[in-house]
């Protein structure tokens, strides 16, 4: 089963996606915050997962911050960046640092399925 880390300040997002990929087939690992992530991925060493989806916009350490941190050490593994307030400059960032995807919220259900779906696949 496929593992997918999320990592988003938002709890009710946080839940909505944890359930949402769930009930498709995906073992989830949720993260309030980016130095929650980090320091998960410190202890064990490694970026477990198929994928991560995370947000762009979060207090003390944005997703592109970890994005650029961990994309030098694990760079096999797809980040999918999601935001309720892009920019063109963001999105274009995202991608030079290596990002998978970036969305913007809202965005349909069978949206996020399907770049997780590649994401996971391609991993």
């Amino acid at each position: 089963m496929p593992t997918v880390f999320i990592c988003d300040d938002e709890v009710e997002i946080l839940r909505y996606l944890e359930k949402l990929l769930r009930r498709n087939g995906y073992t989830v690992e949720t993260f309030r915050h980016g130095h929650d992530l980090l320091k998960r991925v410190a202890v064990s060493g490694i970026l477990d997962c198929d994928a991560l989806l995370m947000d762009v916009r979060m207090p003390n350490m944005d997703g592109l911050q970890i994005l650029k941190q961990l994309s030098r050490e694990y760079p096999k593994v797809p980040v999918l960046l999601m935001t309720g307030h892009g920019t063109m400059n963001d999105a274009v960032q995202a991608i030079k640092l290596g990002a998978f995807d970036y969305l913007t919220k809202p965005f349909p259900l069978h949206k996020i399925l399907e770049v997780i779906g590649r994401a996971v696949s391609q991993h």
